[in-house]
């Protein structure tokens, strides 16, 4: 399976980075950044770091900075100063590729036609790029797995809003109307998949360095959604996103229409599903609806301590 994974890292953009490296059968073409959590230089550089850690054979091709028409608005508060929580690694700079990001996903997808799924994490500015650049990657691209959206839920960032779509919602909606096949895994399942305390503790004992640096960074993140959101474990947004690439039967989805808010006061970035066709719209996302949190989980532990 070919994939590119377009990250922010960010915490669980690390995460989902390691289950694709770490998945037998999955040949990660490489890495694209977008600003989002953090600014490009650094979602770039933990990008590289990652691929070091994990002593990958690809690289990372920095994309676009900021929004396609908004100012950039970050997370730290979320993901650290450095985005990686309490993690510290030595620079990569030999993994960070000399092509943008957007020209990295056009050549690749045009080089493997229907062979490459498209997983976006973050904003989708990369994405939204590609598509403007070059329509033709809609058809030849074999499916677009995106992280983000609340479309039965409330968001994470605003009432309405999750943070991806909210950072960029022009982009969000190129990318929904764009015909591609195209799978929403937002926070109506990725809140249900939380690793725990528990769970931290076994990746350090059992995960080598892989499970050690995962502990460093998550000791930090849950104590943030202890904090915001008073859950009793931290979201695995990005790896659910790597892992409904991988295997469909974990989650059941619902086709609809769904139109992202751009204009919106207090709704900028809400994505918002048509279930009774009353826009009279064709559906054009596939929405994750349910998730086997349970057999995720385990999978995700399982992969990362093996």
């Amino acid at each position: 399976m070919k994939i590119i994974l377009d990250v922010d890292p960010g915490i669980d953009d690390a995460m989902a980075i390691a289950l694709a490296l770490k998945t037998k059968g999955v040949q990660l073409l490489g890495l694209t950044t977008v600003g989002g959590n953090l600014p490009l230089n650094k979602t770039t550089d933990n990008a590289a770091k990652i691929l070091k850690l994990l002593g990958a054979n690809c690289k990372v091709y920095p994309g676009m900075a900021g929004p396609l028409i908004r100012e950039l608005h970050t997370a730290e508060q979320i993901h650290g100063p450095t985005g990686l929580g309490y993690l510290d690694l030595p620079a990569a700079q030999e993994y960070i590729g000399n092509k943008h990001g957007v020209d990295f996903i056009i050549d690749e997808i045009n080089n493997n036609p229907h062979e490459v799924t498209l997983i976006a994490v973050g904003p989708l500015t990369n994405v939204a790029n590609a598509i403007k650049k070059d329509k033709s990657v809609i058809d030849k691209v074999k499916e677009i797995i995106i992280m983000g959206g609340a479309v039965y839920t409330g968001g994470n960032v605003t009432p309405a809003a999750e943070f991806n779509i909210y950072v960029d919602p022009e982009s969000a909606q190129i990318v929904f109307n764009s015909g591609a096949n195209i799978t929403l895994v937002g926070l109506d399942v990725t809140l249900q998949a939380l690793l725990t305390e528990e769970h931290i503790e076994i990746l350090k004992e059992k995960g080598g360095k892989i499970g050690q640096a995962i502990g460093s960074m998550t000791d930090f993140y849950l104590e943030r959604y202890k904090d915001h959101n008073k859950l009793k474990g931290c979201a695995l947004h990005d790896p659910l996103a790597v892992g409904v690439a991988l295997d469909k039967s974990l989650v059941k989805t619902q086709k609809v229409f769904v139109a992202v808010e751009t204009k919106g006061e207090f709704t900028r970035g809400e994505t918002l599903g048509d279930v009774h066709g009353r826009f009279g719209k064709e559906p054009n996302i596939n929405v994750c609806i349910e998730v086997d949190e349970k057999r995720f989980i385990n999978s995700f532990m399982e992969t990362l301590t093996s």
